[in-house]
């Protein structure tokens, strides 16, 4: 709609994490869901969505920003301008564990690194942009805020799922307008990227 051509190749890994995407860019092109191929080939852009898995396993703000970061670094590294969603809001304590195990880790971790407290999205967002400005000046990446998706969970459980963590087709609908808004955005002020060896 906005006049740009564009190819887009998507890569997804179910039940992932951001350490989890950061290994499978590094992984071998012929390896089950390596996305090395970003790194090779010739893309201007590449949006990164994830972070459900990261807050509903309760793994810890530092740990998540950390690869979130390194993920960031290692695309600019290859001359690849990431676009960064912030971590989606959903309903974290609603969603089902598959398990019994796992209900238990979800509870023994969010007291081992968060104090009890359920709602920990500010803390994994708030973490998120000083790991980011380590590592890349403030031109080098894009983060996009889930707010100009849903604002509030509790007041839009429409935009998602019966399983309370993924979007519906209007919460996708949604989250692709934000994405393209972010992508045209960065198009329009697109600085020169030298690819480094």
């Amino acid at each position: 709609d906005d006049g740009l051509a564009a190819r887009v190749v998507s890569f997804g890994h179910g039940g992932a994490k951001y350490r989890d995407i950061l290994l499978n860019l590094l992984k071998p092109g012929e390896v089950p869901f390596s996305s090395s191929r970003i790194l090779e080939d010739d893309f201007d852009y590449c949006v990164v969505v994830c972070g459900v898995n990261d807050t509903a396993g309760y793994i810890g703000a530092d740990f998540y920003s950390f690869h979130v970061a390194g993920i960031a670094e290692l695309l600019d590294h290859h001359g690849v301008f990431p676009i960064i969603l912030e971590v989606p809001e959903f309903g974290i304590e609603e969603s089902a564990s598959s398990s019994f195990v796992a209900a238990a880790r979800r509870i023994a971790m969010r007291w081992l690194l968060h104090a009890v407290v359920r709602d920990v999205f500010p803390a994994y967002r708030d973490a998120l942009p000083p790991a980011l400005e380590a590592g890349l000046p403030p031109d080098a990446y894009k983060l996009v805020s889930f707010g100009t998706v849903c604002e509030d969970y509790t007041q839009a459980r429409h935009l998602y799922t019966k399983d309370l963590c993924h979007l519906s087709n209007d919460g996708l609908s949604r989250l692709g307008a934000a994405l393209s808004e972010a992508i045209v955005a960065c198009h329009s002020q697109a600085r020169p990227v030298d690819v480094q060896p």
